[in-house]
């Protein structure tokens, strides 16, 4: 008894490792798509957690890609971890970068 949990355990968390980044990522974008869809016709604030909850898979699915296989899968994911938090803190408006896009290329506002 005890090997055959061990071995359904072993078996899972291998089909975790081959199959968990895409699963995640396609189940969490069509989680949030459910979701916005939800917000749009029923206009119920409940629709926002399936948004946060699909964002929040997408998101831990691209991680695991990036850890699987040391490098991002797309250029939205390392623009959306990619960020210099130190510069947050800081404040936006002093970002020098904000995902490759340099100062120069962004309209500045005239106050």
């Amino acid at each position: 008894m005890i090997l055959s949990v061990l071995g359904t355990g072993l078996l899972a968390a291998i089909g975790f490792w081959i199959f968990g980044g895409i699963a995640l990522r396609l189940g969490g974008a069509l989680l949030a798509i459910a979701g916005a869809a939800g917000l749009a016709i029923t206009r119920d604030a409940n629709s926002l957690l399936l948004v946060a909850l699909g964002t929040a898979a997408w998101w831990t699915g691209h991680l695991h890609y990036a850890l699987r296989r040391g490098a991002w899968r797309s250029a939205l994911a390392r623009c959306a971890f990619d960020v210099p938090w130190q510069a947050i803190w800081q404040g936006i408006g002093r970002m020098g970068r904000i995902c490759g896009v340099a100062d120069e290329n962004r309209r500045e506002s005239d106050d």
